[in-house]
């Protein structure tokens, strides 16, 4: 499943760089109800030309496209751009986000997600653990002297 969800970021990650169009252009109205912008149109059609392509069998739930019963025991949780509107700002803060589970999140067995800027690959299975491109990654212990967390512009220390 890896080396799919890499193809994937990869495809999505190329298919950004090479639009010349307005990112923040409204192209569409998504499943959901909401606007799409062309960023995330591009993002997404790249993700359903390769899984075409590779003729994987993926059902796919995406926040544009809503869910595309494809026949697969698997389904692929897609947002196609991740950061949509700090892309359309020209801030260089978003991503592409893939996951592949049974039926629903808390069944995910892998994960990845691209920073469509850098390329900074994070990718997670549930038999191999979290990696950041190749190397083994792990989250720290909690220290509660360095949580910080705001409410509606108020902060709190714990």
């Amino acid at each position: 499943m890896k080396k799919l969800l890499v193809r994937l970021a990869d495809e999505v990650q190329k298919a950004v760089a090479g639009f010349k169009g307005s990112y923040g252009e409204k192209v569409s109205i998504g499943a959901y109800g909401s606007l799409t912008s062309a960023i995330d149109k591009v993002a997404e059609k790249a993700v359903l030309d390769a899984i075409e392509e590779v003729d994987e069998r993926l059902n796919i739930l995406s926040e544009e496209a809503g869910f595309i019963d494809r026949g697969g025991d698997l389904t692929l949780v897609l947002d196609p751009v991740d950061g949509t509107h700090n892309a359309e700002r020209g801030l260089p803060i978003y991503s592409t986000s893939l996951a592949i589970g049974k039926k629903s999140m808390e069944d995910v067995s892998h994960a990845l997600v691209r920073d469509l800027v850098s390329g900074m690959t994070y990718y997670a299975s549930k038999d191999d653990g979290a990696f950041l491109d190749d190397a083994s990654i792990r989250v720290r212990n909690f220290d509660k002297k360095d949580a910080l967390f705001t409410i509606k512009g108020n902060y709190f220390f714990l």
